[in-house]
């Protein structure tokens, strides 16, 4: 089992990712005009994807 430490280092970039994902234009609506790609993951335990555009 990997021990997780949650430190102010951490908090602050994952702050620091929240805003950027959160801003325009990351996220808008989808144009349906365009292709989309599915990225996907598969490990032992976790199981993970992405749409984009």
């Amino acid at each position: 089992c990997l021990a997780f430490k949650w430190t102010v280092e951490g908090k602050e970039s994952f702050e620091n990712i929240k805003h950027a994902i959160s801003q325009a234009p990351t996220v808008i609506n989808p144009d349906f005009s365009k292709d989309f790609m599915l990225y996907d993951f598969g490990g032992l335990d976790t199981i993970s994807a992405i749409l984009t555009q």
